[in-house]
């Protein structure tokens, strides 16, 4: 389990990480407790929280973090849309989470409805203060998706091939090495008022007003007209665009810059507190702190729930081990190891499968029925089968409970004579011309 954030300068710091058994909602539970008490103020309400659809998570943030504004991944419902109603409505989904207004938003949703009405009812089964942009509460500082746990996962991909003790002291020193260079940059951003991140993106946004026009309606309203289209930028009481871009980053937009320029004023009073140099070098002020891994304290206070294992045998998918592939014939020996005492065909034909058991057990490639050739099957075969081929070919053994076992074998043409060392009347068995007959051929010893 891991939690990342975000600092003043958009760089990704992991704040918490366990291992445990299974991501559930018991486990959920235990990772946000113990992170409530290690971070300060992580449960404030003005805290964005983004994740997948996990009802674990969903249920621990809500239990836990009750005044939590608690959003879903967009990535996960674009995968699910997808999977489920196709690549068209998947289209149709990247429209519907960046409606700006209430108004495109049930437009889309109706049009969705109309063309795939289980995908309207899927996508109206979940509330828009979820995912779409204009009902989302808090800023998401341009992330609408849980991708930085995605790469902090690949960051720390190395660590993650190591023993459980050794991943936690990996984890620790990496994030002691990265807490190490953000502070050393806090200490050189003494004299800049905004981080560096901060200052490249109101260079670019300055740099996009110089190409768009002012309507002034007021000293507190104005209309922008853009390439990208028409946007209403307010200053007071609360300063806002209907392009969204402010509410989402707490960052002056281009258009909220033009509208300042032209009214002679300074856009960077609208940089929120995050982007300032002084909130980064306090996020950064402590550093970790470093620890000998030789000798650990043993601590009880922060143990992991119990894992509780359902009653009875456990699913798994297996790869079965060499040897445990047996055929029919090794079925039928095994099956009749009783106390019983045997009939003398019976006991007859169990010594003869005796020398048949071991050959079937080997774990052959299997072979295609026309060409004889590994890897595919008679159905995509590049071979056409030859219309003179013998009936004879292949056949299949028919006895006491050992029907499918194939039997590759010779007839001479001339005579029609098997070439094989037994009889159909010793083991009470026919010979039948299967044309769907794909198994993995053995051999008879005697």
């Amino acid at each position: 389990m891991l939690a990342t954030c975000l600092d003043g300068n958009n760089n990704i710091s992991i704040i918490a990480y366990a291992i445990v058994d299974k991501e559930n909602e018991e486990n959920w539970v235990w990772f946000l407790i113990h992170l409530r008490g290690a971070v300060a103020g992580i449960d404030s309400p003005e805290i964005q929280y983004v994740s997948d659809r996990c009802k674990g998570i969903i249920n621990a943030v809500r239990n836990i973090f009750p005044g939590a504004s608690h959003v879903h991944c967009t990535i996960h419902l674009q995968r699910n849309v997808k999977q489920r109603f196709g690549t068209e409505m998947e289209k149709f989904f990247k429209v519907l989470h960046r409606c700006k207004t209430e108004e495109r938003y049930k437009q889309v949703l109706e049009a969705i409805t109309e063309k795939n009405p289980e995908c309207g009812q899927y996508l109206s089964n979940i509330p828009p203060a979820l995912y779409v942009m204009y009902a989302v509460r808090r800023p998401r500082f341009g992330h609408t998706t849980s991708n930085i746990v995605k790469i902090a996962n690949s960051a720390i991909l190395p660590i993650m091939s190591y023993g459980p003790l050794r991943m936690c002291i990996e984890l620790y020193l990496y994030m002691m090495e990265q807490k190490a260079k953000q502070h050393r940059l806090s200490m050189i951003l003494n004299d800049e008022r905004l981080t560096p991140y901060a200052a490249r993106y109101m260079a670019t946004q300055e740099e996009d007003a110089g190409r768009m026009r002012v309507r002034i309606a007021s000293l507190n309203e104005a209309l922008v007209q853009s390439s990208t289209g028409d946007f209403i930028v307010t200053l007071l009481p609360e300063c806002k665009c209907t392009c969204l871009v402010f509410k989402d980053m707490c960052l002056p937009c281009s258009h909220i810059i033009v509208f300042e320029r032209e009214m002679r004023l300074s856009s960077e009073r609208h940089v929120g507190v995050m982007w300032t140099s002084e909130a980064f070098r306090i996020a950064h002020l402590e550093t970790f702190h470093p620890v000998d891994t030789s000798n650990l304290p043993i601590s009880t206070s922060c143990m992991a729930p119990t894992p509780v294992l359902k009653r009875g045998r456990r699913r798994i998918n297996r790869i079965a081990c060499l040897g445990e592939h047996r055929s029919s014939a090794t079925n039928l020996l095994a099956g009749s190891s009783g106390n019983r005492s045997l009939e003398p065909e019976e006991h007859q034909m169990h010594v003869e499968l005796l020398l048949v058991a071991p050959i079937a057990q080997q774990r052959t490639p299997r072979l295609c029925s026309i060409c004889k050739q590994p890897g595919h099957d008679r159905r995509t075969c590049g071979r056409q089968q030859s219309d003179n081929r013998h009936p004879s070919q292949h056949f299949t053994l028919t006895g006491v409970e050992s029907q499918g076992v194939e039997v590759n074998h010779t007839i001479d043409d001339d005579s029609g004579e098997e070439n094989i060392s037994m009889t159909a009347d010793d083991l009470d068995f026919e010979w039948i011309y299967d044309e769907e007959v794909d198994d993995v051929p053995i051999e008879f010893l005697w």
